[in-house]
């Protein structure tokens, strides 16, 4: 259950991050109406993974 809620919750961080502060910093394809705007929900999702990945590891350590 904590893998589920370390994923989800720093993927809905990312996800967050992704569509409403890197707009105010002039990023091209995070901007609204650009279809490319769709990638940041495969990179929440990966980010999810990854940030697990690394509560593992150095949770092992």
């Amino acid at each position: 259950m904590i893998y589920f809620l370390i994923r989800a919750s720093s993927g809905i961080v990312i996800l967050l991050f992704l569509l409403y502060v890197a707009p105010n910093f002039n990023i091209d394809w995070v901007q609204e109406g650009n279809p490319k705007r769709i990638f940041a929900v495969p990179i929440a999702l990966v980010g999810g993974w990854l940030s697990l990945y690394f509560y593992k590891a150095i949770k092992r350590n």
